[in-house]
């Protein structure tokens, strides 16, 4: 968890600035002058084994529409990481914005050259392969959301920092979640 604070500014307010000295904005200029202290809430988790993305809604004979058996495990695989670091840090799922970043670390094809398994190693080379990384997010806020994950809904993740890379071949591959806000 990582505390942000806001310095004093040595500028002067009020009638200088052509700022009203009853108004609404000189009240907040004069807390931000005085320091204010806002709390960062972080939470990072990771998800072993191969990334997947958001299967496609299947549909039966009679019309029904259900998940992907492989999809709903993974989901739920990505809820039951959040609910322990939710339960560890002692946070209930917010209702605020977010901040979502995520990391896609994808296995290194064997069947490759040594060449080219060093250049994928060393980030040379990016994975330009299934999943997309958009499927990706759309799981991983799936899978994030509820009640019993970091956020109450997908709908407030307002900004997202996500990318695809290889692993190291020591570490294998993961999915790396974290979520900010204040």
């Amino acid at each position: 968890m990582s505390i942000v604070v806001y310095k004093k500014s040595k500028k002067t307010y009020g009638k200088r600035n052509n700022i009203d000295p009853g108004s609404k904005s000189l009240k907040t200029l004069n807390k931000i002058k005085d320091g204010i202290v806002q709390e960062l809430k972080k939470v990072e988790i990771e998800i072993s084994g191969q990334p997947i993305g958001k299967g496609r809604p299947r549909f039966t004979k009679a019309g029904h529409v259900y998940t992907p058996p492989k999809t709903k495990e993974y989901e739920n695989r990505i809820q039951a990481a959040a609910w322990a670091k939710m339960q560890e840090l002692k946070f209930k799922p917010t209702g605020k914005f977010v901040h979502l970043k995520l990391i896609a670390f994808m296995d290194i094809p064997k069947s490759w050259n040594k060449i080219k398994r060093l250049e994928a190693e060393y980030g040379v080379l990016k994975p330009v392969s299934k999943p997309d990384l958009d499927n990706i997010c759309k799981i991983a806020k799936d899978g994030i959301s509820g009640m019993d994950g970091i956020i109450l809904d997908d709908k407030q993740v307002t900004s997202i920092d996500a990318q695809k890379v290889f692993c190291h071949p020591d570490k294998g591959p993961l999915l790396y979640i974290c979520v900010t806000w204040t």
